[in-house]
């Protein structure tokens, strides 16, 4: 019987990394390990300029990236995506609606010494002062844009407001998760988004929302303004508006293999929000609420989420929802039949392809979450390498290790003192809100 505990240990985390590290990189061929090293070295100067709504073609190569008018797409004959460095809006010019419709990066080749390497800033839900959601594809991976022209929301004029006592509230009563006051605040803030119907504008406001996270915007009804407000030259969001590129599909299957490099990180998207604060994103269907970094996988026909750091929730305030906690990984699909809770594909997003499918909850669900292997955290510690000024902050895997005990082999997950709190708290109260069997492999 295997046993599995999760806790933190008050050991230096520098020493148990530097030992992990150097542990899992022993039998690597060094040739793997230089190669990853170069690449994430440039990475760090070829996207060190990019900014939010942006793609940066991060290390060779990029395969066969579409951009599209709305209409019809047009294939980059080289003239875009030339050579690494390139950094590219995702949608211009503003004044029309001509977008990246898709883009991939390609394998890890020893023999051409290439790793393919893209990242994505989309501003997603949050407003201009928080650092927007990166999204990073390493290696066989091509994702989809899902955003078309009639959701598209772009940042546009703020405007100063005054609010005297006036009640915040999460969503206005028009979007499609429940609309619940937070609390009364007094002075100047900037508003940044009006509801189509004038009567709700988002504020820049970050306040304690669910599960240890925060969120850094909220909404207040128009006729609670202090004074007279001209909301109209606000950019216009709705329930359906999405920020570039905040919905995607993955249209390409990692594989379970993907080169002979141990260290290698597995091909996929990464997604890392601003820390510890919610950034939402849709993929394949499956909204998916990020505090703070995921890594996502299409294998075999079934989505893999794996949390790297904070939590992941997905289909948040629905009865499909699921909590990922550090160190886990969910999946939704069927091994070898993408049709079975996908549907066949369709043409979904804007390649104009039908190569997408999407979630589909009446027929399938969520698998309980697991821990991940021992082999998949010693491949993810290669993202500890990723240069800082091109994500949000520095990730820290969490270090598994095997281990004998009465009754069968025990796997210990290190985490980090604030990831482990928040997991505290989930776990405590006379409802708890993680299951008992996630609160025990944590020792809690």
């Amino acid at each position: 019987m295997r046993k599995t505990l999760l806790k933190f240990l008050g050991i230096a985390p520098m020493l148990l990394l530097s030992v992990a590290i150097t542990a899992a990189q022993s039998g690597i061929d060094a040739q793997c390990t230089q190669l990853l090293e170069t690449v994430f070295r440039d990475l760090g100067t070829n996207c060190a300029a990019a900014e939010s709504n942006t793609v940066c073609y991060g290390s060779p190569s990029i395969v066969d990236p579409l951009f599209t008018d709305g209409q019809e797409t047009f294939p980059d004959d080289g003239q875009v995506f030339s050579e690494p460095g390139d950094i590219v809006d995702l949608v211009f010019p503003q004044e029309d609606f001509y977008s990246v419709a898709a883009l991939g990066v390609s394998p890890l080749s020893l023999e051409d010494e290439t790793y393919g390497v893209s990242l994505i800033y989309t501003q997603a839900n949050l407003p201009t002062t928080v650092d927007p959601v990166v999204i990073g594809l390493f290696g066989n991976v091509r994702i989809e844009n899902g955003v078309f022209e009639d959701e598209l929301f772009l940042p546009g004029e703020e405007l100063i407001v005054s609010l005297d006592e006036t009640v915040l509230y999460t969503v206005p009563d028009t979007f499609d998760e429940p609309s619940l006051p937070i609390h009364a605040v007094s002075g100047n803030f900037a508003a940044d988004a009006v509801t189509p119907d004038g009567a709700w504008v988002r504020i820049q406001h970050e306040y304690d929302h669910t599960y240890g996270a925060s969120r850094a915007t909220a909404w207040a009804k128009v006729s609670d303004l202090d004074g007279a407000a001209d909301t109209s030259s606000l950019p216009v969001m709705g329930p359906d508006s999405l920020a570039p590129m905040q919905e995607f599909y993955i249209i390409s299957d990692s594989g379970d293999e993907d080169s002979d490099c141990e260290s290698t990180p597995p091909s996929g998207v990464l997604l890392q929000g601003p820390e510890n604060i919610e950034s939402d994103v849709i993929i394949n269907g499956v909204h998916v609420r990020i505090s703070s970094t995921v890594f996502v996988q299409m294998v075999d026909g079934v989505l893999h989420f794996t949390t790297l750091s904070g939590l992941v929730v997905l289909e948040p305030n629905t009865d499909n929802e699921v909590i990922v906690p550090p160190g886990f990984t969910v999946e939704f699909g069927t091994s070898g039949d993408l049709a079975a809770c996908f549907g066949d594909f369709t043409n979904l997003g804007l390649d104009m392809i039908a190569n997408n499918g999407v979630a589909n909850f009446g027929t399938c669900s969520f698998s309980e979450p697991e821990v991940m292997s021992e082999a998949d955290a010693t491949a993810f510690t290669s993202f500890e390498a990723l240069p800082e000024n091109v994500i949000n902050y520095e990730i820290t895997i969490i270090i598994i290790i095997n281990s004998s005990g009465t009754g069968g082999s025990i796997v210990i997950i290190i985490l980090g003192a604030e990831d482990l709190s928040r997991i505290e708290d989930l776990c405590s109260g006379d409802v708890p809100i993680l299951s008992s069997d996630i609160c025990e492999s944590f020792d809690l």
